[in-house]
């Protein structure tokens, strides 16, 4: 058994998370306290804040892109100069902390690392409509990968933004495009299709 210093009651020790500094290898708060500790302070401006600083980071990283190049502290005193982040913060709460409505920061150009002069701040739901938009219209092309159309013969047809751009304008299922770009299968539409910049993949007995 343990004693939670939070809500001051004594519980199985399974009830408390993992933590190795501790003499019991536990935490001194339970799950249930923490859990209701990290729900509050995600609603906080300082909650939310440090989210949006550590997405950034996250993606940067993912993006195999530099770093932010602004502190937590600076990123902090720009959000609080601006008038949008408050008036979105405020509609947020109103709204009972929707997610659609939770502020969000967007860079103005996606090929770009995070800098305060390439932000701008939207609510998750526009962040995330953006996203899509410029994904289906081939601005996006750090995440789209770029697909070339050849013959059977391997001449080359025309190049498209994305698979998923490929196939509204030729007709020809998205999926099984991808497949032969992954070499999974050896044609789809009766084409040839390749990633930008890759070698071609070894033909296997599987057509489609």
């Amino acid at each position: 058994m343990k004693h939670c210093t939070k809500c001051n009651t004594t519980k199985e020790k399974s009830e408390f998370a993992i933590f190795k500094n501790s003499k019991d290898g536990k935490h001194s708060v339970c799950k249930l306290c923490a859990n209701a500790y990290r729900d509050v302070y995600s609603k906080t401006v300082t909650g939310v804040i440090t989210k949006m600083y550590g997405t950034q980071r996250a993606s940067s990283k993912k993006r195999q892109h530099p770093i932010p190049n602004y502190s937590k502290i600076e990123f902090t005193d720009w959000l609080l100069q601006s008038t949008n982040f408050t008036t979105l913060y405020s509609n947020w709460e109103e709204s009972g902390y929707q997610k659609k409505l939770v502020p969000s920061a967007d860079r103005l150009n996606d090929s770009l690392p995070y800098t305060l002069d390439n932000l701008q701040v939207i609510t998750w739901e526009e962040n995330d409509a953006k996203c899509h938009k410029d994904m289906k219209e081939g601005r996006n092309n750090s995440i789209n990968k770029t697909v070339l159309q050849f013959t059977l013969d391997g001449v080359f047809v025309q190049e498209f933004h994305s698979a998923i751009h490929a196939g509204r304008m030729t007709g020809i299922d998205r999926s099984s495009i991808s497949k032969v770009c992954r070499g999974t299968v050896n044609k789809a539409g009766e084409f040839k299709w390749k990633y930008k910049n890759t070698e071609w993949e070894e033909d296997d007995d599987t057509e489609n």
